[in-house]
């Protein structure tokens, strides 16, 4: 099976070496917006933490993933600076971008 796999172009550990892709492979820049949430789904999380004096304020927004240079693609996107660091899951290396305060309401429009 690993053969094959190799044969037909699977990449193993691919999400350590992807890079955020060109802007110019998108047809349209507003598509880059679905790029970030489908690789979200796909190989990490989305946290949206509401505020806890209000249920309709958003407190924080936190994106964890395991490839660094997607999140500062990510960051580079939304043209809006986050905490973007190390934080160890289940004993392996993975990465957040974390947003609050009034830029959360930004980062959940875009996204």
């Amino acid at each position: 099976m690993w053969k094959i796999l190799n044969f037909k172009g699977y990449i193993p550990n691919k999400n350590l070496i992807l890079k955020f892709p060109k802007e110019s492979i998108f047809s349209s820049k507003d598509l880059i917006k679905h790029y970030i949430r489908g690789y979200v789904n796909g190989d990490g999380t989305l946290g949206v933490y509401p505020h806890s004096k209000s249920k309709s304020k958003i407190r924080s927004i936190i994106i964890n993933i395991w490839n660094y240079i997607i999140l500062e693609g990510v960051q580079k996107y939304l043209g809006i600076e986050g905490f973007l660091m190390q934080k160890p899951n289940f004993n392996i290396l993975t990465y957040r971008l974390g947003y609050n305060t009034r830029k959360t309401k930004t980062v959940a429009e875009i996204l």
